[in-house]
């Protein structure tokens, strides 16, 4: 199932980051020349190529009727790998634009070079794939560990998952950890939640030679909160809970991290 949290901030929706708004680690982009970007896009969208994007929105797309004479859809990032196999060479795009709120405003475009030639393999609405890592199987194929930020209804929402682009829309997804912090949801007769990440590790857990993950959150809960508290102080002025740290730790298992037994009740006090 696609996660809801892939998105571009322009739409409200951000990447993950830790509390001063950097980067939780560090993301790879390839660079783009002129020459190059022309050559992707013409694979992209044959015959609506505009500067630094497309005139014209996929027909996959939820506005696939949509045209200008400017660019609607562009490209957010580029990634380069061994995605869909060992042997293949691919460039993933993150698009903006040609998709409504649903869809995250938009997409992702997967490319293939097939006899010298990029071909597109697939669009998918709503995944936008701008802030990810590369991770290497031992089969030689790339997949991609991400990060990905949401805040609706005073929710704010911070997620890591990874993502095989081999396997079908509905299995690419591989839920990690998702952290919530609802101090601006403004909820009465309820507790409220501090939470953010804090920081992301590559540490050899189990001493295999593969690196591992360690998730550090920073978590509070404030006490229950009345109707005339929620009025009187919400948001700016609820006291701050205090905070406390802890550590989510992940075996790397052939092709996703699997929470370490130690970790498992931890991680579930997040879901």
């Amino acid at each position: 199932m696609r996660l809801a949290f892939i998105a571009i901030c322009a739409a409200g929706l951000c990447p993950a980051a830790d509390s001063a708004g950097r980067p939780l680690f560090p993301v790879e982009h390839a660079p783009l020349t002129a020459t190059h970007e022309k050559e992707i896009l013409q694979a992209v969208c044959p015959g609506h190529v505009a500067q630094h994007g497309c005139n014209a929105c996929p027909e996959e797309s939820g506005n696939s009727q949509q045209t200008s004479k400017k660019a609607i859809w562009t490209i957010v990032s580029v990634m380069t790998g061994h995605f869909t196999s060992a042997s293949d060479e691919n460039l993933l795009l993150g698009m903006n634009g040609c998709e409504p709120h649903a869809n995250n405003f938009g997409g992702s475009v997967l490319l293939t070079l097939e006899d010298g030639k990029w071909e597109r393999t697939w669009y998918e609405a709503g995944a936008l794939t701008n802030s990810c890592r590369k991770i290497g199987l031992a089969t030689k194929r790339e997949i991609l560990f991400c990060e990905s930020g949401y805040m609706g209804s005073g929710i704010l929402a911070k997620s890591l998952y990874t993502l095989d682009l081999a396997l079908p829309s509905d299995k690419r997804y591989g839920k990690v950890i998702l952290v919530e912090d609802s101090m601006n949801a403004c909820i009465s007769g309820a507790t409220l939640r501090r939470a953010f990440i804090e920081k992301v590790e590559f540490p050899d857990l189990n001493r295999d030679g593969v690196p591992d993950l360690r998730v550090s959150v920073q978590s509070g809960l404030t006490k229950k909160l009345t109707d005339s508290e929620i009025e009187k102080l919400c948001p700016d002025k609820l006291p701050q809970p205090a905070l406390r740290g802890y550590s989510v730790e992940y075996f790397f298992d052939t092709d996703h991290f699997a929470v370490t037994p130690a970790s498992r009740p931890l991680l579930e006090s997040f879901e």
